[in-house]
């Protein structure tokens, strides 16, 4: 799942993957923009057989294997699980979550909590009675009373357990068994042999327990939920427009505006320049280019739906007006334009000291950040992206100086606020250097120009249009690839590509003479897809 998109809406596990690591890395592909999305997990207990097989002609080691089975069955007893999901994730990766999150499926279930200690105890007996470990399908046969050959040579039709689950179907019996391991009150062991896995099913001190009425076993039934997602006619719309500017322009949606930025838009039906500017992801630049088409469709709608605006926002300035200035998603700094020209001038006087290039001491979206948020002191500095200790180390000091000297110059009193985990928005401008530079190709810029602007290397802009294009997405902009390599240099690095693939470029790299550039190779990689 090679994605990395901010406005993913829906992840679909067609299958069960592997483990609740491989599970939880996947799922967070979606909502990177902090917007509610949906993870839908479709199984069958098919799925774990696929998996096994997978472990047993993968992992060759006995030990890795069994240590892959457990993380298998932890991922099945994930899905068997009748409690919140969110914190049983959280829980197995150590976290503690003390309220349930309200808002995954088991959460949402509209079911009733029901008493199962009688039928878990009639579950658990027939095992004890059972003398040994069995698998699920034997315990099931013999709960049903099945004739099977198996079950009566073993002489378990004669067991006062036999037969004495005969309401429930297999599979409900095999789903209700999987519940009662997922919640810990059965074992399951596994078993590994010159064939394979076989696991068992035992019991445990939770068995013993429920068998003596200390304890309840209780289970929600399940009702089918809702999906999480509901759509707004008005955003909607707006989604439309972003729609037409991205055709227009040849470039992707989210490029245009993210979808919190367009769901801020509508919430606050703004209308206006002002009321534009107040929505996180809307700076001069990108209000200039689009949001006309979005004010007048705001415009129509409400006066369609005869909205009273004034009143609306009257109501719900506080909650509305002021969230979208202080968005929980979004940490927003504007650069103090004064400052960040003394904090660039410092930089390059240390550029020239250390005979680097100026970026490569601080970028100038680092500076933007210190000129918009006045760090005074170390611990603050370590704040700000794209400074850690060791140039806090070499610089920080000259940098606390200089903010001082600016704000007590000014009488600025400066009110701290930590960022944390929140995303930075710098100038109304939410778009990352990717979004940026391709923004940039689309307006006719050349590479280098590109390049200066955002300060990265050409071989990093090249990897974005590279990745770009591997997205689904085509190009609508020219660029002078054939300048980046000689021939000589084109027809190693094409071997090369015809040898490993074109999408590692280390291995390339590796592969090719030393003077070679990386921004050689993406350049002969692109000609490919570009031409």
């Amino acid at each position: 799942m090679g994605i990395d998109k901010p406005n993913i809406r829906w992840v679909i596990h067609y299958n069960m993957p592997q483990s609740i690591e491989n599970y939880y890395q996947e799922i967070g592909r979606a909502g990177r923009d902090g917007e509610p999305s949906e993870c839908v997990l479709l199984f069958t207990p098919g799925d774990v057989h696929t998996q096994k097989y997978l472990v047993e002609v993968g992992i060759e080691n006995p030990d890795r294997k069994i240590v892959q089975y457990k993380k298998l069955q932890q991922m099945v007893d994930l899905v068997y699980s009748n409690g919140c999901y969110r914190k049983s994730i959280l829980n197995y990766f150590g976290d503690k979550l003390k309220e349930d999150c309200n808002n995954c499926s088991n959460c949402l279930n509209e079911g009733e909590v029901t008493d199962k200690t009688l039928d878990a105890q009639k579950v658990i007996s027939c095992i004890a009675r059972m003398k040994r470990p069995f698998g699920v399908t034997m315990i099931i046969d013999v709960l049903r009373g099945s004739k099977n050959k198996k079950v009566m040579s073993q002489g378990f039709d004669t067991l006062s357990t036999y037969g004495i689950m005969k309401n429930y179907s297999s599979e409900d019996l095999k789903t209700f068994i999987n519940t009662l391991v997922s919640h810990g009150f059965l074992e399951v062991v596994e078993n590994i042999g010159v064939r394979g896995s076989y696991p068992t099913i035992k019991l445990n001190e939770q068995s013993m327990r429920v068998i003596k009425n200390e304890i309840k076993v209780e289970f929600k039934e399940s009702k089918v939920t809702k999906s999480m997602y509901v759509e707004n006619e008005l955003y909607e719309r707006l989604v439309e427009i972003r729609s037409n500017i991205a055709r227009e322009n040849k470039i992707a949606p989210y490029m245009v505006f993210g979808d919190a930025t367009l769901k801020n838009m509508a919430s606050i039906y703004a209308t206006n320049k002002d009321e534009m500017l107040s929505v996180a992801g809307i700076g001069e630049v990108k209000y200039d280019k689009y949001c006309q088409q979005f004010e007048e469709t705001i415009k129509v709608y409400i006066e369609e739906k005869g909205i009273n605006k004034k009143e609306l926002l009257k109501q719900s300035k506080k909650d509305n007006v002021k969230n979208c200035s202080t968005n929980k998603e979004f940490f927003e700094v504007n650069t103090n334009y004064e400052l960040y020209e003394k904090l660039k001038e410092y930089r390059l006087k240390v550029s020239k000291l250390e005979g680097v290039l100026p970026y490569m001491v601080l970028t100038l979206n680092t500076l933007k950040e210190i000129s918009g948020r006045y760090p005074l002191d170390e611990v603050k500095l370590k704040d700000i992206a794209g400074i850690g200790n060791v140039k806090i180390d070499k610089y920080g000091e000259d940098i606390i100086k200089i903010i001082k000297e600016y704000v007590e110059k000014n009488n600025i009193s400066p009110e701290w606020q930590e960022k944390k985990k929140l995303k930075l928005v710098l100038d109304g401008d939410s778009r990352k250097n990717d979004e940026i530079a391709l923004d940039l190709l689309n307006q006719g810029k050349s590479i280098k120009e590109v390049c200066d602007e955002i300060e990265v290397s050409t071989s990093t802009v090249l990897g974005y249009v590279y990745d770009y294009i591997k997205g689904g997405n085509k190009v609508h902009f020219a660029i002078d690839l054939k300048s980046l390599y000689s021939e000589n240099e084109k027809s190693s690095i094409k071997d090369a590509i015809n040898r490993f693939g074109d999408e590692k470029v280390g291995v390339i790299k590796k592969a090719v003479a030393d003077e070679i550039k990386y921004e050689s190779i993406r350049a002969v990689i692109l000609e490919r897809y570009i031409g």
